[in-house]
């Protein structure tokens, strides 16, 4: 396969960069990414801690915007990093970045983005900003990275496509997930948080609704008009469609003086250390690689050859990110920890992890310079505890999405370990692309 080599510069034909100021910002309007929002494994932007513009500082401020198909370039903090403009562009870039859009005339757009994308590129960028205390790479550097790319265009598109297809994929996995954990969140603050059954069934019986629950059953009572049917918390209807799963919900409320609210009539309050054990992790640092995954308050933070316990279990942080709880149901290690292993109660760790998550720790936080927490804690929670068969019906609805998040997440590990390997070696030109293929890119 033959090569040409050019400047990253003379592989581009326009850039928008927007001074390098702040721009104006506005409580509404269109999202104004920053860099953070540029992720090394979406191929989109991703909408975190954005701030917004007006219609008049979109129109007025800005040199230009990114077009469908350009690449967002990173210059500061992270350089080299990339993300794909979608089509349409939901948002507007601001200082610290580039949007940048191929010469078409020398590189296919998508293959560029590949490039951009392998450690080796990522690398010769990094090796350019040595000893700075920020990392940057600026516009005026392009002309300084040089890169080697395939004379035959349709290697090019080939590989490109190849790259843009399967992170699609991958992307569509995350976005899935995403979805499924979101109608986990809303099933449990329908059902344990809003009583919407409870409210729907007291509504149904003619019972009286506390007035501090009037609002709520406003709201039911319109939704189930709307509906044609008693609704869930997100305005579809399950409940009606089964109401075996309704007569497990009790059709009234009592106040209870330890949560100083209304609960469900029947439901218990019990102290957190009634109910789990816990247990803590351990030092990892000898343990040799392998295919268990080590957790730490951030999430995995290796894989090691050994699992220090292998069941069902919620895992909180002891300090630092104390909001990062994890659910696992797999064999495991993990260091500063405590686990939370659900003996007492049978399908009681779905329910305990999103009750959990429910919960501010870091407003718990005693003031150390560390944010931390204590087993004493913990164990003095209060938790509302409905019945068995509500605690069994909530865990088999939740089980169905959690599988189909680890099939997605199986599935996303294969398609980027296919990518990652594969990719970097028909970009060299290691593995070669077959000439009839060639031929129909072309």
């Amino acid at each position: 396969m033959k090569f040409n080599t050019y400047s990253f510069k003379e592989l581009l034909s326009n850039i928008v960069d927007n001074r390098g100021k702040t721009c104006p910002v506005s409580n509404t309007g269109l999202p104004l990414i920053a860099t953070n929002c540029i992720k090394a494994d979406t191929l989109y932007p991703v909408f975190e801690k954005v701030r917004h513009v007006s219609n008049e500082t979109y129109k007025n401020w800005f040199r230009g915007h990114p077009e469908p198909g350009d690449i967002i370039f990173v210059c500061k903090g992270s350089p080299g990093r990339v993300a794909w403009t979608p089509n349409p562009v939901n948002f507007c870039i601001a200082q610290d970045m580039l949007a940048i859009r191929a010469n078409e005339r020398i590189v296919d757009s998508k293959f560029l983005f590949a490039l951009l994308r392998q450690n080796r590129t990522l690398t010769m960028i990094e090796n350019m900003h040595v000893g700075t205390m920020i990392p940057h790479f600026k516009k005026g550097d392009f002309d300084s990275l040089f890169l080697k790319v395939p004379e035959d265009r349709g290697i090019q598109k080939y590989i490109g496509e190849t790259y843009f297809e399967l992170s699609e994929k991958i992307e569509l996995n995350r976005q899935m997930n995403q979805t499924l954990e979101a109608m986990a969140q809303a099933l449990f603050k329908s059902w344990f948080v809003d009583f919407d059954p409870v409210l729907d069934n007291a509504l149904a019986a003619g019972h009286e609704i506390p007035e501090a629950l009037q609002f709520k059953a406003e709201k039911r009572k319109k939704l189930s008009s709307l509906e044609g049917g008693v609704p869930t918390g997100r305005g579809g209807r399950l409940l009606d469609t089964n109401q075996a799963l309704s007569a497990l919900f009790p059709s009234s409320f009592v106040f209870n003086e330890t949560l100083n609210k209304w609960i469900p009539e029947e439901w218990e309050v019990m102290k957190l250390i009634e109910l789990v054990s816990v247990k803590y992790g351990k030092d990892h640092k000898k343990l040799e690689e392998g295919e268990i995954p080590c957790y730490g308050s951030g999430g995995i933070m290796r894989h090691v050859e050994q699992a220090l316990y292998d069941h069902e279990s919620v895992l909180i942080p002891r300090k630092g990110t104390l909001n990062n709880i994890i659910y696992v149901n797999h064999p495991f290690w993990s260091v500063d920890t405590m686990f939370y292993t659900i003996m007492e109660k049978e399908d009681f760790a779905k329910y305990f992890f999103y009750t959990m998550n429910r919960l501010n720790f870091d407003e718990m936080n005693e003031g150390s310079a560390v944010p931390s927490m204590t087993t004493a804690q913990l164990n003095s929670m209060d938790i509302l505890l409905p019945s068995q068969a509500i605690l069994e019906s909530f865990d088999s609805l939740v089980t169905k999405y959690f599988n189909k998040q680890e099939a997605n997440e199986s599935e996303t590990e294969t398609l980027t370990q296919l990518r990652d390997t594969l990719l970097p070696q028909l970009i060299s030109g290691k593995v070669r692309v077959p000439e009839s293929v060639i031929e129909r890119m072309n």
